[in-house]
């Protein structure tokens, strides 16, 4: 199993230190210090050595968590969605779509109606397409059309890790030969799994999203389903037909 990359860990860091509110409390409270210290240094001299010491003590790490942000995230780091509460959208900062964020029951509802109504080839077309959808809008979105295939992917299932859908990971890059295969890891995903195996539609909107960014037919090849504590994880082999 291929581990996230130190590059990627960092971006996870950068990420919550820009949007984690004890992260930020604790960097307003540094810069605070900061601030009380070099007012102090002024007022008291005698005491410059201990207001000396804690200015630099208090902005150092504020001064690295600003790098981290800007080299790491704000620069090239997640897609994370913001809510703008003057206009009601729901939108990813970097690509701009817009997004709504529903309850995870609804979402299953939503499933389970089309299950009752329909089969489960139906639902799984259904996830295919709008699998296939998406890849089309996000290679429109400007600075999105990269050349490299599984940069694409890692780079989409990014977005939909950061829109609750659960964690979405390449474990492996995808491997050549004359028929493609790559495999793929997700956490918790946000439509149940039906027993031991990934939701039709969960199944087909991977197949969808597979197919358009590698330019091929892709079907399941392989599955395996594991825990560790409360998480589920599913491992995928998609393989070219």
């Amino acid at each position: 199993m291929q581990k996230s990359s130190l590059r990627e860990k960092l971006h996870r860091f950068a990420a919550w230190l820009e949007l984690n509110e004890k992260a930020k409390g604790a960097n307003g409270l540094l810069q605070f210090v900061a601030a009380a210290s070099a007012t102090l240094y002024v007022i008291y001299p005698a005491y410059g050595n201990w207001f000396a010491r804690a200015f630099i003590v208090s902005m150092v790490p504020v001064l690295l968590s600003s790098l981290m942000t800007l080299g790491f995230y704000r620069r090239s780091g997640l897609n994370v969605l913001h809510f703008d509460r003057e206009t009601g959208f729901l939108y990813d900062e970097k690509t701009h779509f817009l997004n709504v964020a529903l309850r995870r029951e609804t979402m299953q509802r939503i499933i389970m109606y089309c299950e009752e109504h329909s089969t489960k080839d139906d639902v799984k077309m259904l996830g295919y397409s709008i699998g296939k959808n998406f890849i089309n809008r996000y290679r429109e979105t400007p600075d999105r059309a990269m050349s490299n295939e599984e940069q694409v992917l890692k780079k989409v299932f990014e977005y939909d890790s950061s829109s609750g859908m659960g964690r979405f990971e390449v474990l492996k890059d995808l491997r050549g030969g004359r028929k493609r295969e790559i495999d793929i890891e997700i956490w918790n995903p946000f439509v149940e799994e039906e027993g031991e195996e990934l939701s039709a539609f969960l199944q087909g909107y991977i197949l969808g999203v597979c197919s358009e960014v590698l330019g091929g037919h892709f079907t399941l090849k392989g599955r395996r389903k594991r825990t560790q504590g409360r998480n589920h994880i599913f491992e995928l082999t998609i393989g070219e037909s």
